[in-house]
């Protein structure tokens, strides 16, 4: 090829024979850039303003693993009159079994939704994100300087998901859910501590944002612009 772009610096290495390489990021939709916090934001989603919200998800698809956590926490997360959590699943059965549960504890706290179109309304409101650490991801939260608890896919080719959440974790730049935290059920209290420390969210979102590119995808279509012409000329 003529020439290679990526996402991260340290992907340089990989592409030793590479015509050229650039670093332009990775782009996200322009929504996530340009939406802000706002009543409307949280009415469209039926959340309370004045609560601290954290925006839980697993990718289009949804986690089994991250929504059981959710699940298996519910009676903390009910108590803490303070906070709230949007989670999406992904799966419209276990949404609605989920939902019921919930009503059931008394944990009207948790908002489940099955998918989220309008996804920068979602961050825009987040004090914190709970996801895992694909790519698009930690484009998108990068790009719009939220504070981040990831929980990594085993399951990625190449364990490349703890590489990203651990280059990140290395920056200030998120917090990650070890696998012992997962296997005792300690998620939604590590949500809980990391959501009551305004200092520490504070910190890794800014971090984040430094790290973030918001110029991702004018990069990308300057470089392809650049190689046409070349091609022409």
């Amino acid at each position: 090829v003529d020439e290679v772009l990526v996402s991260f610096p340290e992907t340089r290495s990989s592409f030793p024979h590479a015509r050229r390489l650039v670093v332009t990021g990775n782009p996200i939709r322009e929504e996530m850039l340009h939406v802000r916090r706002s009543d409307e934001a949280y009415h469209l989603f039926g959340l309370d303003p004045t609560r601290r919200t954290i925006l839980v998800f697993g990718g289009s698809n949804g986690s089994a693993e991250i929504t059981e956590q959710i699940r298996r926490g519910g009676a903390h997360i009910a108590a803490d009159r303070g906070l709230q959590i949007l989670l999406v699943t992904g799966d419209a059965p276990k949404a609605r079994s989920l939902r019921a549960e919930m009503r059931k504890i008394g944990a009207e706290n948790v908002v489940v939704k099955t998918y989220i179109e309008r996804m920068g309304h979602a961050f825009a409101v987040a004090d914190l994100v709970v996801c895992r650490s694909g790519a698009t991801s930690l484009a998108e939260i990068t790009a719009c300087g939220k504070a981040s608890l990831l929980v990594p896919w085993r399951g990625a080719a190449d364990d490349h998901q703890w590489k990203n959440a651990r280059r990140f974790a290395s920056e200030g730049a998120c917090a990650v859910a070890a696998d012992d935290v997962i296997a005792r059920g300690g998620l939604v209290r590590m949500m809980q501590e990391l959501a009551g420390d305004d200092a520490q969210l504070a910190r890794i979102a800014g971090n984040a944002r430094q790290n973030g590119r918001q110029d991702a995808r004018t990069a990308i279509l300057s470089e392809i612009g650049a190689l046409l012409r070349g091609a022409r000329a």
